[in-house]
């Protein structure tokens, strides 16, 4: 029974727009290196350098053992103290080293109203200590996936760049990081809770995340086109 509530509560991370965002399939088919520049400066808020390591590092002691196992182990990555990616690089300096790559390291921009949501919505998974927030940890962790998944595409396919490989290390290790060592960790967790007092719960998490992230990729759209440096 409870695998199959996984089953369907997978199939409603795949499916909401926050995994099907139109931002998203531009991202994919690659920004224009000003469009790029932008985006990087723009999710910067919410990202390694910003408010996603406070966020680790607040909920990873206040969830209960077992469950904060995935939030420690992914914590560690982010911190550099980890060679799953066969590098251990802080990941807040690989964020860095592609902004300067690109030109822009020392620039900050202001984060758009939908961003600002979103980096709310971490900071309430920061302070929570119920264990059904893992269902919003492991959504986050395959709408994270998709977007550097295809910003990795979107890079690769804008020769004019002038990128290599080492420049963009920073969504190589979230790409291959997200989708196939920290969301698979969620699984069996979110099995133990789903029992049926628990399944309203871990939706509405689940929810939750997703709506803040559908809102920042909204606004990544919308500000790129109109934002200057």
């Amino acid at each position: 029974m409870n695998k199959t509530y996984l089953q369907k509560l997978k199939e409603y991370i795949l499916n909401h727009p926050a995994l099907n965002n139109p931002f998203l399939k531009e991202l994919g088919r690659g920004l224009e290196f000003e469009e790029l520049k932008k985006y990087e400066l723009l999710r910067s808020p919410t990202s390694s350098e910003g408010s996603f390591v406070e966020m680790l590092e607040k909920v990873s002691k206040n969830i209960p053992v077992p469950y904060n196992k995935p939030l420690i182990e992914n914590l560690a990555d982010e911190l550099g103290q980890s060679t799953t990616y066969g590098i251990n690089v802080p990941h807040a300096e690989l964020a860095r080293r592609l902004k300067r790559a690109l030109g822009i390291g020392g620039i900050i921009l202001e984060p758009s109203p939908g961003t600002q949501q979103y980096v709310k919505m971490q900071k309430i998974l920061g302070l929570t200590k119920d264990p059904c927030a893992l269902a919003g940890f492991w959504a986050l962790e395959y709408s994270l996936g998709r977007e550097h998944c295809l910003a990795i595409e979107g890079i690769e396919k804008k020769e004019f760049y002038g990128l290599n490989a080492e420049n963009y290390e920073y969504h190589r290790v979230h790409a291959i990081g997200d989708l196939e060592k920290h969301a698979p960790a969620f699984e069996s967790l979110i099995i133990q809770l789903a029992n049926e007092y628990n399944q309203k719960r871990l939706n509405n998490w689940a929810k939750k995340v997703l709506t803040a992230r559908k809102s920042h990729l909204d606004s990544l759209q919308k500000y790129l086109l109109m934002t200057n440096f």
